[in-house]
């Protein structure tokens, strides 16, 4: 995991580039008051307390392409919607660890390859169980391409603090979730040890911690990643608007925002370390002619 990124401050839409990690103790607020945090969030909940058996905790990813600046959406051909890949942590799973096994096995990649020029094929993804056949259409060659995501360090305005050791560098981009949500589910049937239902099942809250992840221009192929009750999944690279407005076609305004966001986190960082080398650069050729 890649050091912990600094907080900005309340006015800014997106993390400064400052190296500050202080921060002032705030005043405690009412259980019920309801705010707003920022532009990017909804308003805040009440505070709460939940057993065990009434929320459970999961992980999401935004995958993003850098090399095209493309991002990556699941579509559900049996409801017609497009998600994001997401699921609940396993025990003695982490939430990074959840968050890189359901892109790995929700996300499966096949090229269209053009004989006529190879190195400008065009590339879609089909998500593939063991039991689920490749396309096979016309002239077009399809190659199976598994991959596993990787995370997206960036800058990012983290309340996480830099470690003891990691102040002394300053500012790092990180890996830290950058949006949590939660989901209030209705009654269901949960299994005791002994196949008993648990008594009084009312529901409960589902809540995700959302990631930031990457994928290459190219894909290593692995085989049999998929849930069997996955395999319809399709899984496609478009453009930002493109993505974002499939998402509010499927009343996904929120999602649609947090992909938009996670886009713009990574354009940020990327702007910041072209500064950086630009600046880097500059201080070298100084240097040498002062020399």
């Amino acid at each position: 995991m890649q050091g912990h990124s600094q907080s900005a401050s309340a006015s800014s839409a997106y993390p400064s580039t400052s190296g500050n990690t202080s921060h002032r103790r705030s005043r405690a607020r009412k259980a019920n008051d309801s705010i707003t945090f920022s532009q990017q969030s909804s308003p805040s909940v009440r505070n709460s307390f939940w057993f065990c058996s009434d929320f459970m905790v999961g992980a999401g990813m935004v995958v993003l392409q850098p090399a095209t600046g493309k991002v990556l959406l699941l579509y559900e051909p049996r409801n017609d919607r497009w998600l994001l890949p997401k699921g609940r942590k396993d025990v003695d799973e982490s939430l990074e660890q959840t968050a890189l096994r359901e892109a790995y096995e929700e996300v499966r990649c096949v090229f269209s390859i053009h004989a006529e020029n190879p190195t400008e094929s065009a590339c879609m993804c089909w998500f593939i169980s063991r039991s689920s056949a490749l396309p096979r259409p016309g002239a077009t060659v399809w190659e199976q391409s598994g991959y596993r995501v990787e995370f997206l360090p960036l800058y990012l305005p983290t309340n996480a603090p830099l470690s003891p050791a990691g102040r002394v560098h300053g500012m790092r981009k990180c890996t830290e979730p950058f949006y949590a949500s939660t989901l209030t589910w209705g009654n269901r049937n949960k299994q005791r040890p002994n196949d008993e239902v648990w008594p009084g099942d009312r529901g409960g809250e589902y809540i995700t911690f959302w990631y930031i992840g990457q994928i290459p221009r190219d894909a290593v192929h692995e085989a049999d990643t998929g849930m069997a009750d996955e395999k319809e999944y399709q899984s496609h690279l478009l453009e930002l608007d493109d993505a974002c407005e499939k998402l509010r076609g499927c009343e996904m305004l929120q999602f649609s925002r947090m992909v938009k966001s996670a886009h713009e986190l990574w354009l940020h960082t990327k702007e910041f370390e072209e500064k950086e080398a630009q600046a880097d650069a500059a201080e070298q050729e100084s240097m040498s002619l002062g020399a």
